[in-house]
């Protein structure tokens, strides 16, 4: 094998590398917790809140709430540095919970609710495939707002 198509290699290499490096840096500025306040924008304290913080330069596609048996659409676009919450009656189990999103290169990523872990693409523990869920009729678990 020729120098040049060695280097060559290894330079590709090396940039996706550094390319996978950055999405992952970018992809840890999202922060979603569930929470529960007594009386926010309305709602009880019987209802759940999920908030989503989009703390990357780049707004987020299809921010969703997923868990084993249901999807709901969050945000078709969270813009950067937005910090938003949405309501659902009833409580939710964080332990089978994670909110996905798309980010600016198409990659879907998502982060537990209860962990905080992180996944990007492939499987959500105690969810189901990724693709699954994304793919999943949306708005199963409507906002209670």
């Amino acid at each position: 094998m020729p120098i040049s198509t060695l280097a060559l290699l290894v330079s590709a290499a090396t940039y996706q590398r550094t390319r996978a490096r950055d999405q992952h840096a970018e992809a840890v500025k999202v922060a979603v917790r569930q929470t529960s306040s007594p009386m926010c924008c309305g709602h009880d304290a019987s209802s759940s809140t999920v908030q989503v913080e989009n703390g990357t330069d780049r707004p987020l596609r299809g921010v969703c709430l997923v868990t084993a048996d249901h999807t709901a659409l969050l945000y078709n676009v969270l813009q950067p540095g937005i910090t938003d919450h949405e309501h659902f009656p009833g409580p939710i189990d964080a332990h089978h919970a994670a909110v996905v999103w798309r980010d600016h290169d198409g990659r879907w990523w998502a982060r537990h609710l209860s962990n905080q872990g992180l996944y990007r693409g492939g499987r959500i523990p105690g969810i189901g495939r990724m693709r699954a869920v994304t793919q999943a009729k949306r708005a199963a678990l409507p906002p209670s707002s």
